[in-house]
C-alpha cells in the first residue's frame, strides 16, 4: 500500500509543532516555578517568615546583622538595601498573597525595610543600646499600628503592605533621633555642672 507524501508530510509537520508545544509548556513551566520559589524566598526572607513564632519580630531582629557590615560602607549599604528590598517586595509580594492571602505572616521583607530605614541615619551611633532602643521603637509602632499607619494596613496591596512598615520605620527613627537628642543635652548639661 503506497502512502500519499502529501500525507506523511503533514503528519511530521503535525508531531514537530506538537514537540515545540510540549518544549515550550515545560519551558514555560520550569520558568513559573523558579520565579515562584524566587518571590517566596523575597518575601519570607529566605525562609525566616516560616517562624512559627513571631516572624516580623525574629525578621526584625536578623535585619541587625547588616550592623556587621563594616561602619564606612553601612550606612550606604543601609540604604542601597532599602531600595533594592522594597521594589523586589512590590515586585514578588503580590504572587505570594495571591496563594497564602493579604499581608499574610509569612511575608517578612516589610519589616527588614522598616527596620532598616529606624536605623539608617548616621546620626545616631550604632551602639548595643541604640541599636536596641531602635529595635524595640520599630516593633512598637509595627505591632501598635497608631493612626495613619493603620489606616495604611486596612488596603490592600503589596505598596501598602510595605507602606505601613516603612512609615513603623520613620517613626521609629524620628524618635530615636528625640531620645538620642535629650540623651546627648542631659549628658552635656551633667558635664557643664560645677562640681561641689
Amino acid at each position: 500500500m503506497n502512502h500519499h507524501p502529501d500525507l506523511e508530510n503533514y503528519h511530521q509537520h503535525d508531531h514537530q509543532q506538537d514537540h515545540r508545544v510540549g518544549n515550550r509548556s515545560i519551558h514555560h513551566r520550569i520558568v513559573q516555578t523558579i520565579w515562584r520559589h524566587l518571590c517566596y524566598g523575597v518575601s519570607t526572607v529566605l525562609a525566616i517568615g516560616y517562624t512559627p513564632f513571631m516572624p516580623g519580630t525574629i525578621a526584625s531582629a536578623c535585619a541587625l546583622l547588616i550592623c556587621l557590615v563594616p561602619f564606612d560602607i553601612r550606612f550606604v549599604t543601609l540604604w542601597i538595601g532599602i531600595v533594592i528590598a522594597s521594589i523586589l517586595g512590590a515586585i514578588c509580594i503580590p504572587l505570594v498573597e495571591q496563594e497564602q492571602g493579604d499581608d499574610a505572616s509569612i511575608i517578612v521583607i516589610d519589616e527588614v525595610v522598616g527596620m532598616w530605614i529606624t536605623i539608617a541615619s548616621p546620626l545616631v551611633p550604632h551602639t548595643y543600646v541604640w541599636i536596641i532602643v531602635g529595635f524595640i521603637l520599630f516593633r512598637y509602632f509595627d505591632i501598635i499600628k497608631p493612626s495613619v499607619i493603620a489606616r495604611l494596613n486596612r488596603n490592600k496591596g503589596a505598596v501598602y503592605v510595605l507602606a505601613d512598615d516603612i512609615l513603623a520605620g520613620v517613626c521609629a527613627a524620628v524618635c530615636l533621633h528625640i531620645l538620642y537628642a535629650g540623651f546627648l543635652s542631659v549628658a552635656t548639661l551633667w558635664y557643664m555642672m560645677p562640681n561641689p
